[in-house]
């Protein structure tokens, strides 16, 4: 049975969902990273990929403004760009939601086995579980995954904000002046780094089909939970630079840094919190992935059965089931760091697209409704599209490569289908024992 999915998700489920995205472990596990590049100007290094990411959301918005079913960045890019391109962005939206998923839960799984004490190898287990449980909660109906990532969100958020009030008491001017200076490639290194940690918004757009007014609430929940995101980012950053001896040695800065300012139990604490964070993006992850699955089925270029809605659930459970699967495979598979790196590539290819969107819509789609318009002509996608390109050379080879290999690999299932079609054949219906 193949029905609509309801529209329950409310404005601020919504920013709630892009929070969650956004506030995973990059803000715990990243810091270290940024000011490896960016040194003392590690703040200044998030407020500089804010300012992209704030001209990539401005499009995501425009764009997002236009449309009330779920798909995302897939659906921009294929009635811009045609169905080709379009799956060729879906693919890769897809791998980027279940590798940054991954990530998120290998990095919850490595600070458990931290905290418990147990061996590396147990982070791999941890994650996997996780993974698991959270594929059951969404199987029992989107309105108990959004509910969840609700309550998550306001939790982490208020830790982290009690963070930053009460890290401005104890910064010191001269552990920035200690870092020095970065150097242009290396700022633009740690730019790229914490392009990790914001990355997320762009899950909002993906469940337009399941939100109440989402002409209007897209728009805001996109840009609104980036903004707040960004700001907060920066201050923990700085939060993070001006406590610690040296944040580039931190592998945990937060949980460093709260253990300074107030002692054991405020490290304990801390801990919890990156936990109680982790999960949080999880739970939105495990939400919103399946509705782009559903999406690309539903279109023809994934197997039909996975657009399928169960009747009294109303969920897509086989698509939940597809991207558990995929998530765990990540975690037992690959660390962090792998998935991390493979994340981000993977964004770019979100990113251009809708970029360019913006401006193909304007040319052939002028009157088309609009409930939001960025402005000053083509001039921020274009300003966004030339950021990125300075970023793109912070990308190494091996993540390249990889990634090649994944889009090549979402093309042959995309000639498949069509093959399927052509002859006229029925599409694999996903049934079980296929």
């Amino acid at each position: 049975m193949r029905v609509a999915a309801p529209k329950r998700l409310t404005l601020f489920d919504c920013i709630a969902i892009g929070v969650n995205g956004i506030v995973g472990s990059g803000i715990f596990l990243l810091p270290n990273w940024v000011a490896s590049g960016a040194q003392g100007f590690g703040p200044l290094a998030f407020l500089a990929c804010g300012a992209l990411c704030t001209l990539v959301a401005l499009c995501y918005a425009e764009v997002g403004g236009m449309f009330e079913r779920s798909g995302g960045t897939y659906l921009y890019a294929r009635e811009a760009f045609g169905e080709g391109i379009g799956f060729g962005v879906g693919w890769m939206v897809l791998v980027s939601a279940v590798l940054g998923y991954a990530s998120v839960a290998r990095g919850l799984g490595d600070e458990v086995a931290r905290t418990l004490g147990a061996p590396s190898w147990a982070a791999a287990p941890i994650a996997a579980s996780l993974i698991v449980g959270l594929g059951l909660a969404n199987w029992r109906g989107v309105k108990t995954g959004a509910r969840a990532s609700d309550v998550l969100t306001v939790a982490k958020v208020s830790a982290l904000v009690l963070f930053v009030i009460a890290g401005l008491f104890f910064l010191r001017a001269d552990a920035f002046l200690r870092l020095g200076r970065p150097t242009l490639s290396g700022f633009a290194e740690g730019t790229f780094s914490a392009l990790f940690a914001l990355s997320g918004f762009e899950f909002v757009a993906v469940v337009a089909g399941q939100t109440e007014n989402p002409r209007r609430n897209i728009p805001l929940a996109i840009v609104g939970s980036l903004l707040g995101a960004v700001v907060l980012y920066a201050l923990i950053q700085a939060v993070v630079t001006g406590v610690l001896p040296d944040v580039r040695t931190s592998k945990a800065a937060l949980v460093d840094a709260s253990g300074m300012m107030g002692g054991p139990g405020a490290a304990a604490a801390m801990g919890a919190v990156a936990i109680v964070s982790m999960v949080g993006f999880c739970s939105g992850s495990a939400l919103v992935g399946p509705q782009l699955i559903a999406a690309l089925a539903r279109d023809g270029l994934l197997p039909s059965g996975f657009s399928r809605v169960h009747p009294a659930r109303e969920v897509p459970e086989r698509a939940i089931g597809l991207v558990t699967c995929g998530a765990v495979a990540g975690v037992l598979l690959l660390d962090f760091k792998a998935l991390a790196d493979l994340t981000i590539v993977t964004l770019f290819c979100q990113y251009v697209p809708t970029c360019l969107a913006v401006i193909v819509f304007r040319r052939w789609q002028p009157e088309a409704r609009r409930n939001f318009r960025i402005p000053f002509g083509a001039a921020i996608p274009l300003i966004a599209l030339a950021m990125m390109g300075f970023l793109v050379t912070r990308i190494d080879a091996r993540s390249l490569i990889t990634s090649a290999a994944i889009l090549a690999a979402g093309l042959i299932v995309l000639l498949v289908q069509r093959a399927a079609r052509t002859r006229g054949a029925p599409r694999w219906e996903g049934k079980p024992g296929d």
